[in-house]
């Protein structure tokens, strides 16, 4: 009767083992599992930044470095003509012919020229591309060596209609949002290519 329960025992203790060994087994199943779901996760995140990232630069490609040519074409014979038009009006009232509008003036018409010439338009299509850029959607790798010379050139030479577009109620926050970040990392750049120069220059002289 002893040898029993013995067996019984055996039994019990074995089964619980066993059901020990399978529990572990399942979590690190469990855990494998999880790896691989991360990793195919992590490579399904990266699969997505990448088709973004081509996204944005045919974006900038196909459709607003066109357009900033377009518009600078309109921009500048909108300018000339209100340039000769003023130009005239001062000879017909002092009989002299001017070279340049007054600055005040200067800055009023480029503005005014700028609006009609619809750059406003390519300011909305940046401010949609910097919403992905500056949520971490692309990555900045890919994009950022193409296309962060024509974005910031773009920007500062209009930061009159920029400022003048800024309101609460059109922020144009993603726009500021990566010029701001862009610029600290073109600086930064061209600081540590200014210093290579210099070291290199130095190690020569040695």
């Amino acid at each position: 009767m002893s040898n029993w329960f013995k067996v019984a025992d055996d039994v019990a203790r074995f089964a619980s083992e066993l059901a020990t060994v399978a529990g572990v087994g399942g979590v690190f199943y469990a855990l494998k599992s999880f790896k691989k779901s991360e990793r195919d996760s992590k490579q399904a995140e990266l699969s997505e930044m990448m088709k973004n990232s081509i996204e944005v630069l045919r974006l900038f490609s196909e459709s607003i470095i066109p357009q900033i040519g377009k518009c600078h074409e309109v921009y500048l014979a909108m300018y000339e003509s209100s340039f000769l038009e003023y130009q005239q009006i001062v000879f017909e009232k002092e009989g002299k012919r001017i070279e340049h509008l007054p600055p005040e003036l200067k800055s009023a018409t480029e503005l005014e020229c700028k609006i009609k010439a619809e750059y406003i338009g390519i300011f909305n299509q940046l401010e949609q591309v910097c919403a992905y850029i500056s949520n971490g959607l692309i990555i900045d790798d890919v994009v950022y060596p193409t296309v962060h010379s024509v974005f910031i050139r773009f920007c500062d030479r209009h930061d009159d209609l920029l400022n003048h577009l800024t309101k609460d109620s059109t922020p144009y926050k993603h726009v500021h949002d990566v010029l701001d970040k862009w610029k600290l990392k073109s600086d930064r750049q061209m600081l540590e290519k200014q210093k290579e120069d210099v070291d290199k220059k130095l190690a020569k002289l040695k």
